[in-house]
Parts: C-alpha cells; sequence; structure tokens
C-alpha cells in the first residue's frame, strides 16, 4: 500500500522512449509539433450558441473549435452531458428552420447515432453554425490549415466558405 501512495502522481519514461528520442530526434520534435498544433487548434473557439431559454428549460450549449464540436446538453438542473463530435467524423450538416426557431442536425459515422440534432435555436444562430460546420468542413477536405489563423479570421472565413459551398 505505501509502495502505491509514493508512486501516484509520478510520471516516468520508460527506457524505450528515451531510447526513440535519442534515434530519431527529428520524428520526436515533428510528432511534438503536431501534438503542439493540435492543442493550440482546440483552443480556438470559433462559434458559441445556447438554445433559447425558457422554450428550452435546460438549454444546450454549442462550442465549435478548429478539432471538434462540443454540445452540452442541459438535463435536469446542475446536469449535463457533453458530446464532443471530432470534425473528421462529420459527414454532413443540416440547418432546418420552423416558424420561431432552428435546429442543426450533423451527420457523423463512426458513433453509436449517427444524427445529431440541437434544437431551439435563434434563427441567425443555427444559419451561422450550420455555415461555420460546413465551411470547416470544406477547409478540411482541401487540406487547409486553419490553426495558423486568428479565432476572429478563421470564424468569418469559414462562415463565408460555408454560405458559398452550402447556401
Amino acid at each position: 500500500m505505501a509502495d502505491t501512495d509514493n508512486i501516484k502522481g509520478t510520471i516516468y519514461i520508460s527506457d524505450t522512449a528515451a531510447n526513440n528520442e535519442a534515434k530519431n530526434p527529428q520524428t520526436i520534435q515533428e510528432t511534438k509539433a503536431q501534438v503542439e498544433k493540435i492543442v493550440s487548434a482546440g483552443q480556438k473557439n470559433i462559434f458559441y450558441c445556447k438554445s433559447v431559454f425558457p422554450f428550452d428549460f435546460f438549454p444546450d450549449v454549442i462550442t465549435i473549435d478548429l478539432n471538434k464540436i462540443d454540445i452540452d446538453r442541459g438535463i435536469f438542473f446542475f446536469t449535463r452531458q457533453r458530446i464532443s463530435i471530432p470534425f473528421a467524423t462529420i459527414i454532413g450538416v443540416t440547418g432546418i428552420n420552423d416558424i420561431l426557431f432552428g435546429s442543426v442536425v450533423i451527420e457523423t459515422t463512426g458513433f453509436e447515432e449517427t444524427h445529431v440534432q440541437i434544437k431551439k435555436l435563434w434563427h441567425k444562430d443555427a444559419i451561422k453554425a450550420r455555415r461555420i460546420i460546413a465551411g470547416v468542413l470544406a477547409c478540411i477536405k482541401d487540406g487547409v490549415d486553419l490553426g495558423q489563423l486568428d479565432a476572429k479570421y478563421v470564424t468569418e472565413k469559414v462562415e463565408e466558405i460555408g454560405r458559398t459551398a452550402t447556401g
């Protein structure tokens, strides 16, 4: 018991990892650069919106960054469910508008549910979310690296791309 208490919180680097770094410093540096790129892209939130209270008593929240879409579903008081959808798993996005509100439907692969729908958004938020998702998907498909760009610029441009790509 005492041995495991001493180990907690300590990270050990195996001899294999140290040997690999000595053998392939270029590959290790490239891998570290890729990890930093992913972390940086995940910290750039390019869109955020909530479903409309009181029509949705426990509002859902959508946050889009350059790696994924996070949907925080309000279930009950102080209870939320987070769904993270990586852009690599998204095959399409659809917007639905009715008389009062809009919805966004995200089609995915690799999940138990192939469609995720966010309802009761304001029309402008539903349209903007759909355009941004479509724009990011188009950039990923064309191999464009958005991680190096300013978040405000990315938001404007991917929305414009999404507008031209989907209407």
